[in-house]
């Protein structure tokens, strides 16, 4: 599977411009990217804009298509990949609207149009069936993809994904709705720190979340999640791992309705691990988790 030619956003040394808050991203965003194993960062147009898809693993090993949380951005897979990118072509895509290298050309309005973007970006890297892994929200974007094109996912991983069997807690939907009314690098730290009570934290990727709050984002309105009679449809084999102490997600609450509505699926818990560290923390157990569920379903 080879990628179209790339031009890569210039790689940003020394100290970041304290004046420019997107210059401030890029350095911590190419921080991050120096941690993954050797990658390429390339970038697909569509007709809704630039997509940006960070690229590890042999070329002919089945793909990995990685979708990040809001305002994560792709780097926060790097634990993953390191781990994962020997036997699988990792395919980590900044979502479009988000904080990321991407640009948006046309505004993503609606749930349809990040469907409609993501077949497009799976095209232009030459990606007919992947497995799809999400987290947080790109769990919902994941599981979302896999009812409307049950042909494109061979199967499907969701990391304590968001609306898609529960409602979130409310005191962490209460702090989210707060950093989007005024969002600082201050709150963002804050929410993850809150978040993340009891778990270490990634310094450099949470210095990186804080930058994104200076980027311009277009996010579509929140999606509801899918009816019990849209899960009976899904036919990709389904692994969902919940966090244990998150307090996006109450890990016991959400294990018993995705049984319930998915009662094929596997679900694990990881006991020491937060919503926002769950694609590094823990990432080995993850990584082995992930691995043995793809390897049954390839």
């Amino acid at each position: 599977m080879e990628l179209p030619p790339s031009t890569r956003w210039p790689t940003l040394r020394g100290y970041p411009d304290r004046g420019d808050p997107y210059r401030r991203f890029l350095y911590r965003y190419y921080a991050m990217l120096d941690r993954w194993p050797a990658a390429t960062t390339e970038h697909l147009d569509s007709r809704f804009g630039r997509t940006a898809v960070t690229v590890a693993g042999p070329p002919d090993a089945r793909p990995l298509v990685l979708l990040h949380g809001a305002g994560a951005t792709s780097t926060i897979w790097y634990a993953l990949a390191g781990l994962l990118a020997r036997r699988y072509r990792i395919l980590a895509i900044d979502r479009l609207g988000d904080a990321g290298l991407g640009g948006a050309d046309l505004p993503i309005r609606s749930g349809a149009d990040l469907l409609d973007w993501l077949t497009g970006v799976l095209d232009g890297c030459g990606v007919d069936q992947a497995a799809v892994a999400g987290h947080g929200s790109g769990g919902w974007l994941a599981l979302r993809y896999a009812l409307a094109a049950p042909d494109r996912v061979s199967a499907l991983a969701l990391l304590d994904p968001v609306d898609c069997f529960d409602r979130p807690r409310a005191g962490y939907r209460s702090r989210e709705w707060a950093l989007s009314l005024t969002s600082t690098p201050a709150r963002a730290r804050a929410l993850v720190r809150w978040e993340s009570t009891g778990v270490p934290v990634d310094e450099d990727w949470l210095e990186l979340f804080a930058a994104g709050t200076g980027v311009p984002r277009q996010l579509p309105p929140r999606q509801h999640r899918p009816s019990a009679a849209e899960l009976r449809s899904l036919t990709a084999p389904t692994l969902i791992m919940l966090a244990g102490m998150s307090r996006v997600n109450d890990a016991r609450r959400t294990r018993l309705a995705a049984l319930r509505r998915l009662p094929g699926a596997e679900v694990a818990v990881i006991g020491h691990a937060s919503h926002h560290s769950l694609p590094y923390q823990p990432a080995g157990e993850v990584a082995a988790r992930l691995s043995g569920f793809l390897g049954r379903t390839g």
